[in-house]
C-alpha cells in the first residue's frame, strides 16, 4: 500500500515535471516579461484604495477644541465605528462676564441642516435661588459618552450626527430671571473646529 501512494505521488511529480519541462520557454518569456507583474501590482494597488476607503468611511475620529474670550474647552474627541461611538469632551470654562443665571441648557449640538439643532449632550435645570454661570458651566460640561450599536440603530451618535459632525457647536443659553418659558436672554453660541482623521 505504501509503494502504490509512493507512485501515485511520484506520478504527480513527474506530471509536474514534464509540464514544466515542456513550457520552459514559454515560462521564461512570461517571468522575464516585466508587463505581467505591473498588471498585478496595478490590480493590487486598486484593490487596496477600495478597501481603505471603504474603511475611511465606516470608521471616523474627530479632535477639536475651542477658544474664546468667554469660553474654553481643551479636547473634544468624537469616535464612530460601526459598533460602538463614543463622545468625550473635556470640562468648558466659562470666563466672560459675570451672570447670575436662574435656568440653564448647556451642551454640544450639531446644525442637521434648515437650522435644526439636534444634541449630543446636553445638561439643563431650573434652579430656585441664581447661581453664578461660571460654576454651573465648570460643573456641567463634562461629558464622556458611550453608545453601543448592538442593535443596529444608535440613539444620540447616529448617521445623521455622523454625517453632520462637522457643525458641532457648543451652545450656552441661560436666563437671568425666574422664569419658567425657556426664554433665555444668555445665548453663547460656540463653533468647533475638528480635525478629522
Amino acid at each position: 500500500m505504501k509503494k502504490e501512494k509512493k507512485k501515485n505521488k511520484n506520478k504527480k511529480d513527474n506530471k509536474i515535471v514534464v509540464f514544466f519541462k515542456r513550457n520552459e520557454p514559454e515560462l521564461k518569456k512570461f517571468f522575464n516579461d516585466p508587463r505581467p507583474i505591473i498588471i498585478v501590482l496595478i490590480i493590487l494597488v486598486v484593490l487596496y484604495t477600495f478597501a481603505f476607503a471603504n474603511f475611511k468611511s465606516k470608521y471616523k475620529v474627530y479632535n477639536g477644541s475651542f477658544a474664546s474670550d468667554q469660553v474654553t474647552i481643551k479636547k473634544i474627541s468624537v469616535y464612530f465605528h460601526p459598533r460602538i461611538s463614543s463622545f468625550y469632551s473635556s470640562g468648558a470654562v466659562y470666563t466672560g462676564e459675570e451672570k447670575k443665571v436662574y435656568q440653564y441648557r448647556i451642551g454640544y449640538y450639531y446644525d442637521s441642516g434648515n437650522g435644526e439643532y439636534n444634541f449630543i449632550r446636553e445638561s439643563t435645570e431650573s434652579l430656585d435661588n441664581a447661581v453664578d454661570l461660571a460654576d454651573i458651566v465648570n460643573k456641567t460640561t463634562y461629558f464622556d459618552y458611550s453608545e453601543f450599536a448592538n442593535s443596529g440603530e444608535s440613539v444620540v451618535l447616529t448617521l445623521n450626527a455622523k454625517k453632520n459632525m462637522d457643525k458641532l457647536h457648543f451652545m450656552i443659553f441661560a436666563s437671568t430671571t425666574k422664569e419658567t418659558d425657556d426664554d433665555y436672554d444668555v445665548i453663547i453660541d460656540c463653533p468647533i473646529d475638528f480635525t478629522v482623521f
